[in-house]
């Protein structure tokens, strides 16, 4: 074989591992690209089965609070069902023990468990607190109120009773001047439960009939419209009186049983320190009536005080502040929550949900007597805009009428507000 075959044969055996060369670079590269596809298919499956996973925790996340609001939603009817059919038996039991009453003297038990004999009817009484004043206008009994508490102010005529010297205002809800009780000589002293003990002992020590009424629920408040009454001697009256509340606590009731959430409710009376409605307060039963629950709750006290970090944990769907509760308006609201530790995260802020309510409102939310099923009304508006409510962030009798709300719920929902809208 000559010299130039072989050169050739070398070039062709040349070439062709050049090809082969080439093709298997091409090989490669397509090995490599197939390698990375493979690699983006599993970065792809391992982000869905993540998602697959976060679904997968969502939806149990959603069926346990599905779960949960429709526990509590079974509860709160319970309980408020049962509340509505004990304050309708409480009534039931006054009133025949009313029917069996004739004259004086009386013995009656008060809220403390105290026995009060009542020689006589009374002519003259003092009240020591807003709630028990409008009940005794309620009966017709004001002729015979000598004197009250420096924070009654309702109804309207009270104030011109007191600047012609007929009623006597003998100081605080908590300090009451008790040389001036004494000396106005009331035949029955009416207090209440709470931080009132202490000064019904010290009127008993100075020889006065004193009775405590009853604020822990809608049950003691009823019950309490039906004791007065058979103190005052106006036992006819008292459960007139007794049946429009419940009435209208039944009304309320019924509207807000055809919702199926419960968001909590935080009320707050106080900002520095904050104090809010807690578990012994009538609060808690008025919410629940309402189609709420009282963010609170787990606080045993009627009103305790808390710690921004108790506000941030209790997280409430929904805010309510009281008038002087130290914040003046919505606006000032909200600048005050998103300036306390953890305030600008909280739901009601986020979502707006924070109301001041303001005026005769503010105090017939926070006064456990007769206005109390109108509050309950006020608080289903908040809860449940569903109703129709449209009610505004400051809510005062001038920007939105509670009467025209009432009206618009009998005819809607096929109830009747008796006392509201006598």
């Amino acid at each position: 074989m000559t010299l130039s075959a072989i050169v050739i044969i070398l070039v062709i055996i040349a070439a062709e591992f050049a090809v082969l060369d080439n093709r298997l670079n091409t090989l490669q590269a397509l090995v490599e690209g197939q390698n990375k596809r493979l690699g983006s298919i599993n970065q792809s499956l391992r982000q869905q089965q993540k998602q697959m996973h976060e679904i997968n925790r969502t939806i149990q996340a959603v069926k346990l609070s599905v779960d949960t609001s429709t526990r509590i939603l079974k509860e709160r009817l319970g309980n408020t069902e049962e509340e509505i059919t004990g304050i309708k038996q409480q009534v039931e039991a006054l009133s025949n023990s009313v029917n069996k009453l004739t004259g004086y003297p009386r013995t009656i038990v008060d809220f403390t468990g105290q026995t009060v004999i009542i020689q006589e009817q009374p002519k003259r009484i003092i009240s020591l607190a807003p709630s028990i004043t409008e009940i005794i206008f309620a009966l017709g009994q004001q002729d015979k109120l000598v004197g009250v508490d420096q924070y009654s102010n309702y109804p309207p005529q009270l104030q011109d009773l007191e600047k012609s010297g007929k009623i006597q205002v003998v100081g605080g809800f908590s300090n009451p001047n008790y040389e001036k009780i004494v000396s106005l000589k009331p035949d029955v002293v009416f207090t209440v439960q709470g931080v009132q003990l202490q000064i019904a002992h010290r009127l008993r020590s100075l020889g006065l009939k004193v009775v405590v009424l009853g604020t822990k629920d809608m049950n003691d408040i009823v019950s309490s419209i039906i004791l007065m009454g058979k103190v005052l001697g106006v036992d006819d009256a008292s459960l007139k009186l007794a049946e429009q509340v419940t009435g209208d606590l039944e009304s309320l009731a019924a509207i807000s049983y055809r919702f199926n959430t419960t968001p909590t409710v935080g009320v707050i009376v106080w900002n520095n320190p904050i104090f809010v409605a807690g578990k012994e307060s009538f609060m808690t039963s008025l919410l629940e009536m309402a189609g709420g629950e009282n963010a609170f709750y787990n606080y045993s006290q009627a009103y305790p005080m808390i710690s921004p970090e108790d506000l941030f944990n209790a997280n409430p769907d929904i805010i309510v502040f009281t008038d002087g509760s130290g914040v003046s308006n919505y606006t000032d609201a909200m600048a005050w929550l998103k300036s306390i530790p953890g305030g600008a995260s909280l739901k009601a802020v986020q979502t707006g949900e924070v109301y001041v309510v303001h005026g005769s409102y503010s105090d017939m939310l926070v006064r456990p007597g007769i206005r109390s099923p109108a509050a309950g009304l006020l608080l289903l508006a908040i809860i449940h805009p569903e109703t129709g409510s449209n009610i505004p962030h400051d809510v005062t009798p001038l920007n939105w009428k509670l009467a025209n709300y009432a009206s618009q719920l009998e005819a809607t929902y096929n109830v009747t507000f008796p006392l509201l809208l006598t």
